[in-house]
């Protein structure tokens, strides 16, 4: 629509009126034309001809003298009135160049009323909301641009800043590595091994290997921690690591401990709940009695065997703790002693009399 520079809703009138004066000087110059060559006797003996025939048979009449004459003025108007034609013949110029320059641009007129009109202002306002799109279009290209621009200046921020805390992570990762083993050394861990590795753009891939014995090559935790060295390096992390869950679960931590490494452990583990809920399977005393709360698994001999977790009071769990220390019925040394436990986290458990 564009390229045919529409401007003026009756072009195409207009055009018709011009194509049909033009095809008009062609008519007349056509009729001009044949009239000359009748009265020039182009084609057959000339009217001029005719009347002088005439006039020289008669002239010899002297009673026809006014015929004569008559003859003579209509040889005379005949010259004039073929000059007359002749002057008006070539004062018509005929342009074909210029009809042919009307016939296309009126054949791109009716092809865009056909595809855009059906009049030449339907394909007006056509291309004025096309220019409105092609004005939004190009606004939002720019936009593009813009954000084009803005983004890659982010980027160019993000990297840096992602450099800047990959750097500081590893920079950060020696001082992890050597807290988490001046912990597992309380924990019963003494030769343990730990590599942190940090990769990824910010450093956001953070490998933990780990070797519980000296002169192993470290290895990812779940491939060379057990259950209880999983528990304890779990414990260790939380205890040198700000935040975490609110929750947290371990399942023998305790696993071939005992003694003051167990003692130590359980204090471990209180340190933990300070701040959040701790849950810990255990079957140790020295830890079940640093617990606030202690529950009994107790399985119930039935058609069907099932078991029952129950919360125990102060005297049930006395006799649970003696129960851990002496691996059978609790005597009453065993009693003693885990009312000594329980009186060592602040318990005023007062001891059961032994049956």
């Amino acid at each position: 629509i564009d390229a045919a520079n529409l401007v003026d809703p009756n072009e195409l009138d207009r055009l018709l009126e011009e194509l049909e004066m033009l095809a008009a000087v062609e008519t007349t110059r056509a009729a001009l034309g044949e009239g000359v060559g009748l009265l020039a006797g182009e084609e057959a003996a000339s009217p001029q001809d005719v009347l002088a025939r005439i006039r020289r048979s008669l002239e010899s009449l002297t009673a026809l003298s006014d015929l004569v004459d008559a003859i003579q003025g209509a040889e005379s108007t005949l010259d004039e009135l073929r000059s007359l034609l002749r002057s008006t013949l070539d004062g018509l110029e005929s342009d074909p160049r210029r009809s042919a320059e009307l016939d296309e641009r009126i054949r791109l007129l009716h092809d865009l009323c056909r595809r855009y009109g059906p009049t030449l202002n339907d394909v007006l306002e056509r291309r004025s909301s096309m220019a409105t799109e092609a004005d939004r279009l190009r606004a939002t290209l720019e936009r593009a641009d813009t954000i084009s621009e803005r983004l890659d200046e982010a980027r160019a921020l993000l990297s840096t800043a992602e450099d800047d805390l990959k750097a500081r992570r590893r920079s950060s990762a020696p001082r992890l590595e050597e807290a988490l083993l001046e912990r597992l050394r309380t924990l019963a861990l003494a030769r343990a091994v730990v590599e942190i590795h940090v990769e990824g753009p910010a450093g956001d891939d953070v490998e933990l290997l780990f070797s519980a014995n000296q002169g192993h090559a470290a290895q990812p935790v779940a491939k060379a921690a057990s259950g209880g060295e999983l528990a304890r390096l779990m414990l260790a992390l939380r205890l040198v690591l700000p935040g975490g869950p609110s929750t947290m679960v371990f399942d023998e931590v305790d696993a071939g401990i005992g003694g003051t490494t167990a003692v130590v452990l359980a204090q471990a583990l209180r340190e933990v709940a300070a701040e959040r809920q701790v849950l810990v399977v255990t079957h140790l005393a020295q830890v079940a009695a640093a617990a606030d709360r202690q529950i009994g698994v107790i399985k119930v001999e039935a058609e069907r065997d099932t078991a029952r977790a129950v919360l125990l009071d102060d005297h049930e769990r006395i006799e649970e703790i003696a129960r851990m220390l002496s691996g059978q019925a609790a005597s009453a040394t065993a009693i003693e002693h885990a009312a000594e436990l329980l009186a060592a986290r602040g318990s005023t458990a007062t001891p059961p009399s032994v049956v």
